[in-house]
């Protein structure tokens, strides 16, 4: 791995339809496998030597993205290994629906073929860009977000962070600040597509004189949305997958205080933030007060966050 990154300085990609192989590379982690994932998250600088044929490769900034479907039970078994290895940070995961699954005639004729469109795209698109790269290699094109988009995005991710480190603890803290980069990573490149789709000359996608991209509210507020959405999947599946097996130990453990065994005893099986405000001004109760509560039952897995402001209970007291 480290051998072909080197030779295309530093950037290269991994797909697979099979997750379980990216499971067990980090669970034999040869070559320092997550060594190399927490160095390309960042595009930090990389290096390895390797004793076997006496080879040391060194990368300025590795460029490098990991792209994986798997099975649920896979996925039990990524995030426990990513939680271990400090790389669940920088893990973001989709949820497909399976409650629309239906059998497809595979014998009918769909059209071109997704490899064959995948090419195109490679060879045309992806090329051009890489092509650019290379011929701006010395000069410095700078992404800029409008003063709008820049204080939209810091009180965004703020009001998540808050609220999920509330409700989660520190542990989500790291987490939380990744969401930012991931979410900047994203309307630069969406940028740089609708760049590429918008020049007339896709030989010299920048001009001499150009040397900024921006960034339009319409390519923002897309990345915005999927990071948000992404974290939902990703904060589930931590929530439900990873921590299933201190679950029933946690459970246990937590004791709750008269006023905050009745909130959990009065709230529906599925009830929202705004309830608990209800319920605050009735019973005279601190609504601080009781967002610790909630966030100490998500801890000890008697409700489960299903998404920023909802609840379910997992559990009868």
């Amino acid at each position: 791995m480290y051998k072909q990154l080197s030779a295309n300085d530093g950037a290269g990609y991994m797909m697979t339809t099979e997750g379980e192989v990216l499971v067990k590379e980090l669970t034999k982690d040869i070559s320092d496998f997550s060594e190399l994932l927490l160095y390309s998250f960042q595009n930090e600088f990389g290096d390895k030597s390797i004793a076997t044929d006496n080879t040391h490769y060194s990368m300025p900034r590795i460029k490098f993205s990991v792209l994986l479907t798997m099975p649920p039970q896979a996925a039990e078994k990524l995030i426990k290994l990513t939680l271990d290895k400090g790389l669940i940070s920088m893990l973001i995961i989709q949820q497909l629906p399976t409650n629309k699954l239906e059998w497809e005639d595979p014998f009918a004729d769909e059209g071109e073929p997704l490899e064959d469109i995948f090419k195109k795209i490679g060879d045309t698109m992806v090329y051009a860009i890489y092509k650019e790269m290379q011929r701006l290699k010395d000069r410095e094109i700078q992404f800029v977000m409008t003063p709008e988009q820049k204080q939209d995005f810091s009180k965004t991710f703020k009001e998540q962070f808050n609220e999920n480190t509330q409700l989660f603890g520190v542990t989500f803290s790291e987490f939380q600040f990744r969401l930012g980069v991931i979410c900047f990573k994203l309307a630069m490149v969406l940028s740089m597509i609708k760049k590429y789709d918008e020049s007339a000359d896709k030989s010299k996608l920048f001009g001499d004189d150009e040397q900024s991209l921006l960034c339009s509210d319409a390519i923002y507020n897309i990345a915005k949305i999927i990071t948000i959405t992404m974290t939902r999947h990703t904060l589930r599946c931590y929530q439900i997958i990873g921590m299933k097996e201190q679950k029933s130990s946690l459970m246990q453990d937590y004791r709750m205080s008269p006023q905050n065994a009745l909130l959990y005893e009065e709230m529906n099986e599925n009830f929202s933030s705004e309830d608990v405000k209800a319920w605050c001004s009735e019973h005279n109760a601190s609504y601080d007060t009781a967002r610790r509560w909630l966030r100490n039952m998500c801890d000890h897995q008697l409700l489960s966050r299903l998404l920023p402001g909802r609840f379910r209970k997992l559990k009868a007291v």
